[in-house]
């Protein structure tokens, strides 16, 4: 392998290992191995960039952003860090509430997640 080549190849893995270029789907799948180990501090990082990238690519109102807001709120629970789990679960109510109403079940689980 050519200098060069080596080069672009350290820069790409370092980019990768920063967080940069990585998609929604990459962030979310290396939050969910670590929270499998049961490694919820090495998990929420990966869980916060899942969800800034979900906003960035779906959108603030998107099912997948809210389910990013879900599973960090949840990591934080995991490690029982209520402060950073209430406005987490607080937007999720408020997404639900905007896209399909009070009414919808999916409203009445972030109501009890919440609450839990």
């Amino acid at each position: 392998m050519g200098r060069i080549a080596f080069l672009v190849l350290v820069i790409v893995y370092v980019g990768v290992q920063n967080g940069f270029a990585q998609t929604h789907k990459e962030l979310e799948q290396q939050m969910l191995e670590l929270f499998q180990q049961g490694k919820f501090s090495e998990a929420i990082p990966y869980a916060i960039k899942a969800k800034e990238a979900a906003k960035k690519e779906y959108g603030d109102t998107a099912t997948t952003y809210r389910l990013s807001l879900t599973n960090l709120a949840f990591i934080y629970e995991k490690i029982e860090n209520y402060t950073a789990t209430e406005p987490l679960y607080s937007e999720v109510i408020s997404i639900w509430e905007k896209t399909v109403g009070e009414n919808h079940p999916g409203y009445a689980v972030a109501l009890n997640d919440l609450g839990n």
